[in-house]
Parts: structure tokens; C-alpha cells; sequence
């Protein structure tokens, strides 16, 4: 899957309501409403990874999402890079 395709603010707002959806469903873990009940549609990737954030492992989702572990690490090394920028900025 390609990071760069899912919308930030669709994103945020679906895993803010996944707690309001499991509890809606009346299980006690996000995790399980997710595995049994929720079902994304192919286009909505947000929902996809959403649904893999609570119901795979982290090497599943490193290499389904970032690619593979040494592209998440530069990933993850960029983001903290322009972490540190931004706070040099301020």
C-alpha cells in the first residue's frame, strides 16, 4: 500500500471513532470489532489501515504499509528530522 495516498484528516477521524464503533458493538477491544465486524471497501484505504493498525502484527503492517523495514526506519528517521527542524524553527 502507498502512505502517501491516504488522507491525514479521514485518517485521524476514523481512529478516533474506532473506540465510539467498538463500543457501539459492545466489545470490550477496538480489535475485536475490527476483526469480525468492520469491513473496508477496496477505495477506502484509510479504513484499510485502520482496520490492519488494530488487527495485524507490527511486521505485517510494516511491510503492507512502509514498504519493508528499512523503508519505514527512513521513514521514520525523515519525520524526526523535520521534527527536530521545526522545533529549531520556533
Amino acid at each position: 500500500m502507498d502512505l502517501s495516498k491516504l488522507e491525514k484528516e479521514k485518517l485521524a477521524q476514523k481512529v478516533l471513532l474506532a473506540p465510539l464503533v467498538s463500543l457501539k458493538g459492545k466489545h470490550q477491544w477496538p480489535r475485536s470489532t475490527f476483526q469480525s465486524y468492520v469491513f473496508p471497501e477496496d477505495d477506502d484505504l484509510e479504513g484499510q489501515f485502520v482496520k490492519d493498525l488494530l488487527t495485524l502484527n507490527t511486521p505485517d503492517m510494516i511491510e503492507k504499509w512502509y514498504g519493508g523495514e528499512e523503508n519505514a526506519l527512513t521513514i521514520l528517521l525523515n519525520l524526526r528530522t523535520e521534527e527536530n527542524k521545526d522545533s529549531q524553527d520556533e
